[in-house]
């Protein structure tokens, strides 16, 4: 009785969550309607812009810590090897949290510039899984209050038809921008390569690369495959037949928990 009194007077933990990130979402469907003003150059330009931001964030730690794995590959007595290590661990620390807290500054910013480039595919056709797939998918706001549970590291908890696959797209553009790569993580090899190809043009018009990981033994094809960055907006989307290394070199990539688990073992 009391718990469904209070659950009536406060609400739901998952509706005191929506009003938290309320907000955000006003933030990001009013960028998204600016961005409606651009060409579709200047929208592929706010990746750059992006990267340029943390660049300027984390520039300084960045400089010292390439200074320092330059010295640590001369040769150093034991102390000076410990102390310089010591220190390098403290800056990769540093340049982390510049990130963290820079990608969380960007986050209305970047989701609203996911959203306009779904509104600006749709209509638009590429080769999927089992043939051509048109898009017709536009962010509704509570799928980008999904994708900022994301960002923040819980869980979002979604039924099928909910649309976890374009949640996805918003955290993974986010969290790909610093350049050290951005997994999504699902179950096997079928789901990661339709999901790749799928939603791998809306992150190849925005100019990131994506790679999908693939089991060779099960699929008969190739061990993955990539759809690598251009310099200008792409006119198609070319996957092209890769190693692994250079999939995982891509700024998102898709892949199965076996795959992901075994690669990290071997390596």
């Amino acid at each position: 009785m009391l718990g469904r009194y209070l659950k009536k007077l406060f609400g739901s933990q998952a509706d005191r969550e929506f009003k938290k990130a309320e907000d955000i979402i006003t933030a990001v469907n009013r960028h998204a309607e600016s961005y409606q003003s651009l060409s579709d150059a200047e929208l592929f330009g706010k990746t750059a812009e992006f990267r340029q931001r943390l660049d300027e964030a984390r520039g300084a730690f960045r400089q010292e810590s390439e200074q320092i794995e330059e010295q640590l590959r001369s040769d150093l007595d034991a102390d000076e090897r410990v102390r310089l290590n010591d220190r390098h661990a403290e800056l990769e620390g540093a340049i982390r949290d510049a990130e963290a807290q820079t990608l969380d500054a960007l986050m209305p910013e970047a989701f609203a510039t996911v959203k306009d480039a779904c509104r600006r595919l749709c209509g638009r056709k590429w080769e999927v899984v089992g043939g051509e797939e048109e898009w017709f998918m536009v962010p509704y706001d509570v799928q980008m209050y999904g994708a900022t549970v994301l960002h923040d590291g819980k869980v979002a908890e979604m039924a099928t038809g909910e649309g976890k696959t374009l949640v996805a797209t918003m955290p993974l553009y986010l969290n790909a921008l610093p350049g050290r790569g951005a997994h999504l993580i699902t179950h096997n090899n079928y789901l990661a390569k339709r999901d790749g190809m799928w939603m791998g043009a809306l992150y190849n018009f925005l100019g990131l690369s994506v790679g999908i990981i693939q089991d060779a033994r099960q699929t008969g094809g190739a061990e993955a495959y990539v759809l690598p960055a251009t310099e200008a907006v792409p006119a198609g989307f070319d996957w092209q037949p890769a190693d692994r290394r250079q999939a995982y070199a891509s700024d998102i990539i898709y892949a199965t928990k076996d795959q992901i688990g075994f690669d990290y073992l071997y390596d």
